[in-house]
């Protein structure tokens, strides 16, 4: 037996009693007020930065960096043509005008551009004249003594004044053997012509420490320096007689004190 197949219909969906269905949401007209048809205007788009504004920004910073490089080559040129003008005005003696730090450090007393001899004279100017030396000091007076006799076993010291023989402590001696000076001092024996003056006295150098009684004669003539600075000139008017009891030499002594440099004992 054969049954029918009908074909069923799919179920309708019911609505819910009391739904409203959904409602179109109305595009704003014009009589739509504006604050409605702002609120219900999509969000505009994000702007990009324009072409023209990056563009600007670019000129500016190489405009910036142009003249900073502008400023510094300008600045070293005016750097390297102040030393060259110091150096040209070095060179030609021209002194510089004086400047706030020229003048910084003078004082009331001396004006700005004042400047010593020896300055002038550096720069380029005539310089102050030096100060003269000093004149040679004058040879010492010479002190004249006549006819000391000098017995055998005495001594005269060049310092003493009046010149008188002692018994020691002297700077020449007479004794038994003739002439002897102390240490330091020494003895020249001049000879015929040359004259007896100080300057002979300093320049002669045949020096010795002892002249016998048989090398002089009246009018012999000896040089002493004495090592103190004395110089002295012992001219021979002769010797005791043999029928004298004491044993001397009769001498005339010319002193110069002071004539020469101290000897510093070596």
């Amino acid at each position: 037996m054969s049954q029918r197949t009908t074909a069923q219909s799919p179920p309708s969906r019911s609505r819910p009693s009391g739904a409203v269905p959904p409602t179109p949401a109305a595009e704003p007209g014009p009589d739509t007020p504006a604050d409605e048809r702002s609120a219900q205007a999509p969000a505009p788009a994000p702007k990009r930065k324009s072409r023209a504004a990056l563009v600007a920004v670019a000129a500016i910073v190489a405009f910036a960096v142009a003249g900073g490089a502008t400023a510094y080559a300008l600045l070293k040129d005016s750097g390297k043509e102040d030393r060259a003008g110091r150096t040209q005005d070095a060179s030609s003696g021209t002194p510089k005008p004086a400047t706030e730090t020229d003048t910084a450090g003078q004082g009331d007393g001396a004006p700005a551009g004042d400047s010593t001899g020896a300055d002038a004279g550096a720069d380029g100017g005539e310089a102050s004249p030096s100060a003269p030396a000093d004149p040679p000091a004058a040879p010492p007076e010479p002190v004249e003594y006549k006819g000391i006799d000098l017995t055998e076993g005495y001594e005269l010291t060049l310092a003493d004044d009046p010149l008188k023989p002692k018994r020691e402590g002297g700077d020449i001696d007479y004794g038994t053997s003739g002439l002897s000076t102390s240490d330091g001092g020494r003895l020249v024996m001049l000879r015929n012509g040359q004259a007896g003056t100080l300057e002979t006295c300093l320049n002669e150098t045949r020096y010795t420490r002892y002249i016998r009684d048989s090398q002089m004669t009246k009018g012999s003539r000896v040089c002493l320096q004495n090592g103190a600075g004395d110089v002295a000139l012992l001219t021979v008017l002769g010797f005791s007689p043999e029928s004298d009891p004491s044993d001397y030499i009769t001498l005339d002594v010319t002193v110069w004190r002071g004539a020469m440099d101290v000897e510093q004992p070596s």
